[in-house]
């Protein structure tokens, strides 16, 4: 029997009651593409082919129904059907939790980011029928923390594929924007200060030990300035792109009224001018 996927896809009440063409049929479509691309593992040959069966629009909701068929009229494609529906339903679930799926491709990553940018703007819904497997509806608030989820797997995966050319041992200072997970060790994103890339800190163990269980340090630590230290991993353009931490310690301030700073005097008696001649030479600095 032939393995069905059916879609629906809802206009977002904030905008058009109507669906605009491009968001009904790419979400479609990005749908059923990371379906095929969450199965993409070892490389190996694709036997099915998801065939359009049904579309309809029962105004304002757009539903089509994709059906698996063998590439080979001759071959049996059940299981194997059965098992991409499957993967791919496990892996969108987890996504939705803020959970990184067991087994996910980078590709089936692409697709499902957009899927979700289009939740956040411009489709209202999204529901998800898998048959056999539950059904799955896509809510704004599953879409922003899905997102977020895939942006820290997309992330990983651009930091594999960098050639680190240099370490240095030192620190760096930025803002922590997230939680995350480097071949399965426990990771933070932090937007570095000065070029303000996301850079992904791999906790030491000692470290992850004194910042305490991950959901506890996320909410702490998330969204302060912090200064990371250890090792500091530079691709061949010269940018940081990865920290091996050991160290993290917050970096505090204090609001300080303007009428503290006047009373700071850091000419120590002189005029603005003899400050500038002293600093300068009586010269201004020429040649």
């Amino acid at each position: 029997m032939s393995k069905r996927l059916t879609i629906t896809v809802y206009p977002s009440t904030l905008g058009s009651e109507f669906l605009s063409v491009e968001d009904a049929l790419r979400q479609v479509l990005d749908l059923v593409e990371s379906v095929v691309a969450a199965n993409a593992n070892g490389g190996g040959k694709n036997v099915v082919i998801w065939r359009l069966t049904e579309a309809h629009t029962n105004s304002p909701p757009f539903t089509v129904e994709a059906t698996a068929f063998a590439l080979d009229a001759t071959a049996s494609i059940a299981a194997e059907a059965s098992h991409m529906v499957h993967a791919f339903s496990t892996a969108l679930s987890a996504l939705m939790s803020g959970r990184r799926p067991a087994r996910f491709e980078v590709e089936a990553a692409q697709h499902l980011r957009r899927v979700f940018d289009r939740n956040l703007n411009g489709v209202g819904e999204t529901l998800v029928s898998p048959e056999g497997e539950p059904e799955i509806r896509i809510t704004r608030a599953d879409a922003l923390r899905a997102k977020n989820t895939l942006d820290q797997i997309l992330a990983e995966s651009q930091i594999d594929d960098v050639d680190l050319q240099r370490t240095e041992y030192g620190s760096a200072e930025g803002e922590v924007v997230g939680l995350t997970r480097w071949h399965d060790r426990p990771a933070i994103l932090l937007k570095e200060r000065l070029s303000g890339d996301r850079v992904t800190c791999v906790l030491s163990n000692a470290l992850a030990d004194d910042l305490g269980p991950g959901h506890a340090w996320s909410e702490a630590w998330d969204g302060r300035r912090v200064l990371i230290g250890g090792a500091l991993q530079y691709a061949s353009d010269g940018r940081l792109k990865r920290i091996d931490a050991d160290r993290m310690s917050e970096m505090s301030w204090t609001d300080v009224p303007l009428s503290k700073l006047r009373t700071i005097n850091i000419l120590n008696g002189r005029t603005a001018r003899e400050h500038v001649e002293q600093f300068w030479g009586k010269d201004g600095g020429k040649a």
